[in-house]
C-alpha cells in the first residue's frame, strides 16, 4: 500500500478558493498537464505560487494540504500519461474546457524551450482558440469558432496532449536525474 495522498479535487477546490478564488480546479489541472507534458518539468518550487498567482497561505496546514493536493493532481497526469492513459478537461462544459485550456496554454506558453518551437506553438492553437486567449478570427460563426469546430477541437485535446507528451519525450529523458547506485 502507498502512502502517498490520493487526489481530492473538492479539497484542492477548497483550498484553492482561499487562497486564490479567481482560479478553477480545471485551470489549475489544466497548467499541471502541461507542466507533466513539458519539455522539462521544472522543480515544484518554480511553479508552484504561479498556480495561486504567487498568494500566499496564512495558514501553514492549508499550504501544506495544496501542495499535497496539487503535487498529488500532478502525479496521476504524470502516470496516466506514462500509461498511454489521455488526459484532458471534462469536455461536457464548456466553461471548464476553457479554463482548462487557459491553464494549459499559459503554463505552456511560459516555457522558454516550448515557446520557442514554431510547430508546437503552432499545434496549440486550439488550445489557444478555446481558452479565448486568441481575438476571433473572423465573425463568431465563421470557419475558426463555429461550434463544430469547436467541439472537434474540444474531443481532440486528449489527443493533443498525448502528442505534446510525445513530441517532448526525449528532452524530458534528458532531464530526469540519474538514479545513483551505491558502491
Amino acid at each position: 500500500m502507498s502512502d502517498a495522498p490520493r487526489l481530492d479535487l473538492g479539497e484542492l477546490e477548497r483550498l484553492l478558493q482561499r487562497v486564490a478564488p479567481h482560479k478553477s480546479v480545471a485551470e489549475v489541472m489544466g497548467a499541471l498537464t502541461a507542466l507533466a507534458t513539458a519539455p522539462a518539468s521544472p522543480h515544484p518550487s518554480e511553479w508552484l505560487l504561479t498556480l495561486t498567482d504567487d498568494a500566499r497561505f496564512e495558514d501553514p496546514q492549508d499550504a501544506r494540504n495544496f501542495l499535497t493536493h496539487v503535487l498529488a493532481a500532478y502525479r496521476e497526469i504524470d502516470s496516466h500519461l506514462q500509461l498511454g492513459v489521455e488526459v484532458g478537461p471534462d469536455t461536457a462544459d464548456p466553461t471548464v474546457v476553457a479554463q482548462w485550456c487557459h491553464g494549459y496554454f499559459q503554463s505552456a506558453r511560459a516555457d522558454a524551450k516550448w515557446s520557442a518551437d514554431t510547430d508546437a506553438m503552432r499545434k496549440m492553437m486550439p488550445l489557444a482558440l478555446l481558452a479565448g486567449e486568441l481575438d476571433r478570427i473572423g465573425s463568431p460563426d465563421g470557419p475558426m469558432h463555429g461550434e463544430a469546430m469547436r467541439a472537434k477541437w474540444t474531443e481532440a485535446l486528449p489527443t493533443l496532449t498525448a502528442s505534446f507528451y510525445a513530441h517532448w519525450a526525449e528532452l524530458r529523458d534528458q532531464h530526469r536525474p540519474k538514479p545513483t547506485t551505491d558502491a
